[in-house]
């Protein structure tokens, strides 16, 4: 029995390393998707604002072209109103690509969570193998 009882405390230590060593990749993955996700951010930030920029600059242009004609101007909001709908569906791209890597962090976390909780449960258990062989002997 106390061989068995060995053997068993043997195979709860072999998983809770597995689980550990799981645990470790996952905490490694959830860092890269919070970085990739700040670097994503970061990049649709400065997209947003260079899109503000230019945006005010072309409302600008289009001021100086009503002034000189008003049948350029038509020509030119119909350009730019066709720049915007592109700019928009790209904006709505990057949103839920953004949306996509958040549910994928969230994911992760929660199976970091998971094998915190299953790790425990196993250090319990080899807490209680511990003792009993100590008993037994």
């Amino acid at each position: 029995e106390l061989e068995r009882c060995r053997a068993d405390l043997q195979k709860a230590q072999a998983n809770m390393d597995k689980l550990k060593t799981d645990l470790d990749k996952k905490t490694m993955e959830i860092v890269l998707l919070k970085k990739s996700k700040q670097e994503l951010e970061a990049e649709q930030k400065y997209e947003i604002d260079r899109l503000k920029d230019q945006s005010r600059r072309d409302k600008d242009e289009l001021t100086k072209v009503h002034e000189r004609a008003k049948q350029a101007l038509r020509k030119e909001l119909s350009d730019v109103q066709e720049e915007v709908g592109r700019l928009r569906s790209q904006l709505l791209s990057t949103e839920e690509e953004l949306q996509a890597n958040i549910d994928k962090l969230s994911s992760a976390q929660t199976q970091a969570n998971n094998l915190a909780h299953e790790h425990k449960e196993l250090e319990e258990t080899n807490t209680r193998m511990k003792e009993r062989i100590t008993r037994l002997e």
